[in-house]
């Protein structure tokens, strides 16, 4: 979708970084695309758009379920014990820095 394609330099921005490097995980998840429509994105507009950051296609809409996923995009920062610490709409470059400066900033 458009607003999901507009906020996936942010998150590459962020994901590329080298302060981060070995220290956050990102994952894009398609929950809602066919495969065929998830498969050419992931393998023509992904690379298309210098993405490098993994992307997985919830072909059983689990994570869709589980997390009550109602609008595109929906964001989850997740902690080191596996909790959902932040869940935004659309994303800004600025707004995951400072979630993802918060979390790591915390004691193990």
């Amino acid at each position: 979708c458009a607003p999901c394609i507009a906020e996936m330099p942010a998150i590459q921005a962020v994901y590329s970084d080298p302060a981060y490097a070995g220290r956050i995980e990102f994952f894009g998840v398609d929950p809602n695309d066919s495969y065929y429509n998830f498969s050419l994105f992931r393998n023509v507009y992904h690379q298309e758009l210098g993405l490098t950051f993994p992307l997985v296609h919830d072909m059983g809409q689990i994570v869709r379920g589980t997390y009550g996923v109602e609008q595109f995009p929906t964001n989850f920062i997740v902690d080191q014990t596996g909790k959902v610490r932040y869940r935004f709409g659309g994303i800004t470059i600025t707004t995951l820095r400072e979630a993802i400066e918060t979390l790591l900033d915390e004691p193990p």
